[in-house]
């Protein structure tokens, strides 16, 4: 559902958007970490992207999976800084402008303290523009804590995810 969502949103280029034509999509992709969404981004026709993400490894990966995809038609740029904790602005580019913010399942990081919350979203709004679009995912905290209660492990998950609870006796009091 996120990637034909998100495609919806995308293939709305070259159509009149609050008064303006809109060419092709400039996407910033929050929390990008290895670039798993460049196969929607190249198949939905931007024209550019930005990828931001505190992980140095994974931006290094990012950035080789978009050299070597040979479908990725358009020019990228990816800056390795704490999208929770570092005014990514300066980093953006002079004028440039987000038709797109996405950030998927990287959201509830932020949560931490106000303060980073506040800087995340201070990220994705800052260069966003009017009639743009803010894509978010993140956890669903009710189906986690029902699916635990219905188990009798203290982990699940399959190939793509896992979430591991500490046992009782593992728990720190207070």
């Amino acid at each position: 559902a996120e990637s034909g969502s998100t495609n919806a949103r995308l293939n709305q280029r070259g159509q009149h958007r609050h008064g303006r034509m809109v060419p092709c999509p400039v996407v910033l992709d929050l929390c990008c970490g290895k670039l798993g969404d460049l196969r929607k981004w190249c198949n939905s026709g931007i024209c550019y992207l930005v990828g931001a993400d505190i992980a140095r490894k994974s931006l290094e990966d990012a950035v080789s999976r978009y050299n070597t995809a040979k479908s990725a038609t358009f020019p990228a740029r990816f800056i390795s800084a704490d999208c929770c904790g570092v005014d990514l602005v300066p980093h953006f580019g002079e004028g440039i402008a987000f038709d797109i913010c996405s950030c998927q399942f990287a959201l509830h990081y932020s949560f931490e303290t106000e303060e980073r919350a506040r800087m995340l979203l201070h990220n994705a709004s800052a260069r966003l523009r009017v009639g743009g679009y803010f894509i978010g995912t993140i956890p669903n905290a009710n189906r986690i804590v029902k699916r635990l209660r219905a188990g009798k492990k203290l982990r699940f998950g399959n190939s793509i995810y896992n979430i591991r609870f500490p046992s009782p006796a593992d728990r720190q009091p207070g």
